[in-house]
């Protein structure tokens, strides 16, 4: 009985230590989500990753410009044997140490000069590309956050239709059992419950999918609840395409720098390769003891300086200078590429953002029409001037049309969104 009693009291203890850890969540903001991006998202610290690799090969670069000192120190012993006539006639041992410190310096290679110039460059591009991933990544979250609460809105209107659908249905059921209506009403609503009920289910599918993506996106625990807050982003004014913007664009954004740096990169691999044939010199030397012992104090040293000069490399220099041209005006057509289609993106970007507001302003419209409608119906079926079927259709538009005001805001948002990550400021969307 005492076990049986302790077993209890540990149990209890356990369920309510379990009890006292459930943290509740805090409601994440926009805001707070683009922030934990940072220090959380995947594909960001990646990233990050690769700037840092830029980093240590600049460092690799330059040990090719610095001088270059070993030590070596060496202690051997051998036997060694002699002969007379075929016949050995004695052996000798011998002692051998040496130490030596051996140094190397290239006084002056063009290629190691050119290699730590395009390894820095390389930072400066990396760092550039680790821009453009950050704006990405950030509307890439800012645009799952705002669909995951454009499915959560719409899953509250699917509810609160499937109410309207019920109310109707038990008024179909009072007024056909008091022989005041026929089955057919009956039938009709429990058509429009049944269809409202299959869309709610299907809609907490795609909320749940939403969820998870986000989750994903922002290395959350897949099981952890999260509660979103509507930004509530204010209306913005009709925006115009302008060169003078457009141009600015150009200057500011990132792959536009990444480009110009890579072109640069391009230019100095060119001269790189010609270089090649520029004489390498080098400056190398030794000093040290030699002996017989390791106690032996017998100074030891040498100093050379060398020159090396490609006569013939079998058209080696040529190819490579070749390829680097190539890469030149691979380089500057990728600029005028990626300068093109931020071009694009930016007009239909603006083009959108007008159609989206645009479309909301109908929506909203729409949605009081549809009030008005099912309003009316409602009046009508409730004086028995007509059946249900009217008011069927009226709760069935307005369904439909708050639905549609749902996705129309989404949309404005998300064009709003996109309009941001065109001008490179994706942070523009909550104001920071």
């Amino acid at each position: 009985m005492r076990l049986l009693a302790l077993l209890l009291l540990w149990s209890s203890a356990l369920g309510l230590s379990a009890q006292t850890t459930t943290v509740p969540t805090k409601p994440l903001t926009l805001e707070a989500a683009l922030e934990r991006a940072s220090s959380a998202n995947l594909d960001l610290l990646l990233s990050q990753e690769e700037v840092e690799q830029a980093k240590a090969t600049v460092g690799s670069a330059r040990s090719a410009l610095l001088p270059n000192i070993t030590g070596e120190a060496t202690q051997s012993r051998s036997q060694s044997y002699f002969k007379l006539n075929d016949q050995i006639q004695g052996s000798a041992i011998t002692n051998s140490f040496s130490a030596l410190l051996q140094a190397r310096l290239a006084v002056f290679d063009y290629n190691a000069w050119s290699d730590y110039s395009n390894a820095k460059l390389g930072v400066r591009v990396a760092e550039a590309q680790l821009e453009e991933t950050v704006q990405d990544i950030w509307q890439q979250i800012a645009q799952t956050y705002l669909l995951h609460l454009r499915n959560q809105r719409q899953l509250d209107v699917i509810e609160a239709a499937i109410q309207r659908d019920q109310t109707l249905l038990d008024q179909a059921k009072e007024r056909v059992d008091a022989g005041v209506a026929s089955s057919l009403d009956l039938n009709r609503a429990e058509v429009q419950l049944a269809t409202s009920q299959f869309q709610r289910l299907e809609q907490r599918n795609a909320a749940y999918e939403s969820e998870l993506t986000l989750k994903r996106l922002l290395n959350l625990p897949l099981g952890q609840p999260v509660e979103l807050v509507d930004p509530k982003l204010t209306e913005a004014q009709p925006v115009s395409y302008n060169d003078t913007e457009m141009q600015q664009i150009l200057d500011q954004r990132a792959s536009m720098r990444q480009a110009r740096l890579n072109i640069e990169r391009s230019e100095n691999s060119l001269r790189s390769a010609r270089g090649e044939r520029i004489p390498d010199v080098t400056l190398s030397g030794n000093y040290g003891t030699s002996g017989d012992q390791i106690d032996d104090d017998n100074e030891v040293w040498a100093v050379q300086l060398g020159v090396s000069v490609p006569i013939w490399e079998g058209g080696r220099i040529s190819s490579q200078a070749l390829q680097a041209r190539s890469e030149l005006r691979q380089s500057q057509l990728q600029m005028q590429q990626t300068a093109q289609q931020i071009g694009v993106d930016f007009r239909l970007a603006v083009d959108q953002l007008n159609t989206a507001r645009e479309q909301v302003q109908i929506a909203r419209r729409r949605v009081e029409l549809s009030r008005n409608e099912l309003d009316l119906a409602r009046t009508s079926f409730e004086e028995g001037v007509a059946d249900n079927s009217e008011l069927t259709d009226a709760q069935a538009n307005l369904a439909d049309a708050e639905d549609q005001l749902v996705q129309a805001e989404y949309s404005y948002n998300l064009a709003r969104l996109n309009l941001a990550r065109v001008r490179g400021h994706v942070q523009e969307l909550v104001g920071r």
